[in-house]
């Protein structure tokens, strides 16, 4: 304590530290110089203000769980928390899942308020471990404080077969190709779905001009043309197998078809009449450009000019450029 003749001052000659005491009541005493001397008190409380000098901190540096093979999404995983000593902002902790393994955060997810660790996608793969690094963070100023835990996650090993999905297509060359005018009952591929609980049921989104029909054994299945295929307006599709049992799906197959294009659309004109006035006098002379196209693909939309009985014009095979071949002061109607 410092004090000059009329004024007091209290220096801090030590580590405050909130979380140790957040408090202080002090006594002060004042003594004059008289015999006997005489004395007044005076009653300072002292409040230690927060600062973010904390780090949230987990129980644990690395947490482990077992979950079952078959969880569906949003399942509960476990919840982690961290505390924080100090107070307000500074002692306020969210969570997140580092970002380094993108596989991984694409399976679970964690509430940044709760800690909640849920599964953010199904199935699983039975049998799987996978490793999390779980961020704790304060919200103080001027810099946040965060830790870190590890959260190492085992998907137990299923006791059941998994089911086993088997396409074979019925193309040309085998593939998952078809062309536009295939027609409607066209049989494209054989489906068979082995090792399946005998409530499984199979189904198919992603394209309305296919069907699935179940022959005779419950495991076959065929893929069917059930409506018309257009390349012009539509030169993909992605499909979705889907093996459902007890409303959960046990297996996902994905599968992109591509539609192939025939030559079904002919060349078609810019204009449909084309009126030219032209007076020159030369050997040769470009009159004008006639433009044709066509909706198909590739080599059926590959567009070759001719001009019949005349030899007073030329056109380019390729361009479609129209020439006058001798000297002539004409009107075309086209």
């Amino acid at each position: 304590m410092k004090h000059t003749k009329y004024n007091l001052t209290k220096v801090v000659n030590g580590q405050l530290d909130r979380e140790y005491r957040d408090h202080y009541d002090l006594l002060v005493e004042a003594l004059d110089g008289g015999n006997p001397p005489r004395n007044g008190t005076l009653n300072v409380n002292v409040t230690v203000l927060d600062a973010n000098d904390n780090a949230p901190t987990f129980s644990q540096s690395r947490y482990s769980v077992v979950i079952p093979w078959n969880v569906s999404a949003n399942y509960v995983v476990t919840t982690l928390q961290a505390t924080d000593p100090d107070l307000g902002a500074n002692a306020n902790v969210t969570y997140s899942i580092a970002k380094n393994r993108p596989d991984v955060i694409s399976l679970f997810k964690i509430d940044s308020q709760t800690g909640v660790v849920r599964t953010a996608e199904s199935p699983l793969e039975p049998g799987s471990t996978h490793e999390l690094l779980i961020i704790a963070s304060d919200q103080g100023l001027p810099q946040p404080l965060e830790s870190t835990a590890f959260l190492s996650i085992t998907v137990e090993k299923s006791t059941e077969l998994r089911p086993q999905f088997d396409i074979v297509w019925l193309t040309d060359n085998g593939t998952p190709e078809i062309y536009e005018n295939l027609t409607i009952g066209y049989v494209l591929a054989r489906i068979s779905v082995q090792e399946a609980k005998y409530d499984s049921e199979l189904s198919m989104s992603g394209c309305d001009s296919l069907c699935m029909k179940q022959t005779d054994s419950s495991s076959v299945y065929l893929l069917i043309v059930c409506g018309p295929f257009d390349r012009e307006f539509k030169q993909s599709y992605n499909m979705l197998f889907l093996l459902k049992s007890d409303g959960k799906i046990i297996l996902e197959h994905p599968i992109h078809l591509e539609i192939l294009d025939i030559n079904d659309n002919p060349p078609r004109f810019e204009h449909s009449l084309l009126r030219v006035t032209f007076n020159r006098s030369s050997d040769q002379f470009d009159v004008l450009r006639i433009t044709a196209t066509d909706a198909d693909h590739d080599e059926n939309a590959r567009i070759h000019y001719s001009i019949l009985d005349t030899n007073i014009f030329t056109i380019e095979p390729d361009t479609g450029i129209l020439r006058l071949q001798k000297e002539l002061a004409i009107n075309i109607v086209k």
